[in-house]
């Protein structure tokens, strides 16, 4: 493990992995029975982060516990040792203004930890419903919130407010063109945003998508969204019908698993799994779901397709796992698939152990905290969010992971890993990073992306590339604009291409909507849609 000073960090331990006798570890960071879970404790997770913010804040005033509680004092908030010591430890639910203030006092985007609180709770099945009462919603800041969002100038934390503010009462009207014009920008916004900028419109939406009259408005705008032939950012859209979770939504993605566009029905895969993990996929809808996830393991030619149709082989019934499982002819592969199932891991447990250990303790070190008192929580996060097989527990490992004062350490130490030779790994690294583009710098990320030359991985690390944060050098859009119009290129990297350009806003776009490349219509639909959005609270690398 002294191989951790090296200029390449944490990426040699994976080597050594290679290289290990098989056999139990002397010591688990993560326990077995947590990773096996089908849930897990929203509380801890939030208190971790709310404790880590704290104790790692930049300000060392803060870090103390009796300035911080005189400082939410000074917020308006009913504050004391015992509470703040039962909020940081998941013992005491955190009221929502106790979060706000949070946020305030240690510099996170406004709505950012409320986000996640909502997020965890909704996912892992607890009540994820809001607490105050409907006379405390102010109904002139409502009216404030959707001019901001009718100017085109509204954060997400905007977004989160007045969606909360709709949420608890019903007795506000509005005209169906300002549900209409409203939904429809909010679909829009989402679809081009990443990092924290998306994570509070996702929040917002999943609150529009309940409410009994924003409903039917967003569902349209959702609808024509995916079906429009040259849209290009599907996931964000579709994963609302995560949020519905009934059986028409599962009706839904059946038929779009059999779409004959590739990006909703890789959308729409990336959904199969959250919604049959809350049991909606019954009686004939699970026997397709079945057939579909038999097809794709004899069809398997790259490493999403494998990642995507493991997350699935955890969710369908025993008997049909069986069928399955029987099925698969190489012992190898039947092995992947029973590790999927019992482990819910991608990879060799020890791999995985020792990947999550060297980045973690890269991260630990990036902050100054002592070796003899490892993160566990930290352990823990980073190996749900690069190898557990269900694709919503890695987005909500992480998601926590970006709210943390280890988010930038975490980035920089995946930059490293997308390197390492094994491609799966390489691959979950691409992945997990995107969940940080806020705090990840976009030329950083250019110059490794460009760099990467195996071709199942070059459409995932432009991906990756197109959801950070920061300029786009014009000698590395030229290169994007070469592998969108080259032929010789992949569909998917045609595609992953064009989403990096668009996201990034780079006026090359426009020579690639001008080319005779099949993808001149996706870059055109990317200059009427507009670039990513970078809100003014988030801030980004430097």
């Amino acid at each position: 493990m002294q191989q951790h000073a090296s200029r390449r960090g944490h990426l040699s331990v994976a080597d050594e992995a290679r290289g290990r006798p098989r056999g139990r570890p002397q010591a688990l960071p993560v326990e077995p029975n947590e990773l096996g879970s089908p849930t897990i404790d929203p509380g801890r997770r939030l208190a971790w982060v709310l404790a880590t913010n704290r104790l790692l804040s930049p300000d060392a005033r803060l870090s103390a516990r009796e300035p911080f509680i005189a400082a939410l004092q000074a917020e308006g908030v009913s504050a004391d040792s015992s509470r703040v010591s039962r909020w940081e430890s998941a013992r005491l639910r955190i009221p929502e203004p106790v979060l706000a203030a949070y946020e305030r006092l240690l510099g996170l985007p406004d709505g950012a930890i409320a986000s996640l609180d909502r997020l965890l709770r909704r996912t892992s099945g607890r009540s994820a419903s809001l607490s105050d009462a409907a006379e405390n919603v102010d109904h002139a800041r409502l009216d404030e919130l959707f001019a901001a969002v009718e100017a085109g100038r509204a954060t997400g934390g905007e977004w989160l407010h007045l969606a909360t503010g709709l949420a608890r009462t019903d007795r506000v009207y509005v005209h169906p063109d300002t549900w209409q014009r409203v939904t429809g920008t909010l679909v829009s916004e989402l679809t081009r945003s990443g990092g924290v900028a998306m994570l509070r419109r996702f929040e917002a939406a999943s609150l529009l998508i309940a409410h009994p009259r924003a409903r039917a408005h967003l569902s349209r705008q959702v609808g024509e969204f995916v079906t429009d032939p040259d849209a290009q950012n599907m996931v964000p859209a579709l994963a609302l019908l995560r949020v519905v979770g009934d059986e028409p939504a599962a009706e839904l993605v059946l038929r779009l698993l059999g779409s004959e566009n590739g990006l909703l029905r890789r959308g729409a895969a990336e959904v199969a799994g959250s919604l049959a993990s809350q049991g909606v996929f019954t009686g004939t809808r699970a026997d397709a779901l079945e057939r579909f996830v038999g097809y794709e393991l004899r069809r398997i030619d790259d490493v999403g397709r494998r990642i995507d149709v493991l997350d699935l082989v955890g969710q369908v019934s025993e008997e049909a796992f069986a069928r399955l499982h029987s099925a698969v002819p190489e012992p190898r592969s039947k092995r992947v698939l029973l590790r999927a199932r019992t482990q819910r891991e991608i990879g060799d447990a020890d791999l995985c152990r020792i990947v999550a250990e060297g980045v973690a303790t890269f991260a630990e070190a990036a902050l100054g905290r002592t070796a003899h008192d490892p993160d566990l929580m930290l352990r823990r996060l980073v190996r749900e969010a690069l190898f557990h097989t269900q694709r919503e527990r890695r987005h909500l490992a992480a998601v926590t992971l970006s709210l943390s004062p280890y988010a930038r350490a975490v980035g920089r130490a995946l930059l490293e890993l997308t390197t390492d030779p094994d491609t799966q790994v390489a691959a979950m690294a691409w992945s997990t990073l995107r969940r940080l583009g806020h705090v990840v710098d976009r030329e950083t990320v250019a110059t490794a992306a460009l760099r990467e030359r195996r071709d199942e991985l070059r459409p995932r690390a432009l991906l990756t590339l197109g959801l950070c944060h920061g300029p786009l050098r014009d000698g590395d859009a030229a290169a994007l604009v070469q592998s969108a119009c080259d032929p010789r290129s992949s569909a998917e990297e045609q595609h992953a291409a064009v989403f990096a350009l668009g996201m990034a806003g780079h006026p090359c776009l426009q020579q690639a909507a001008t080319s005779e490349s099949p993808m001149a219509p996706a870059a055109r639909w990317w200059l009427r849609s507009g670039p990513s959005l970078h809100d003014d609270d988030v801030v980004t690398p430097g």
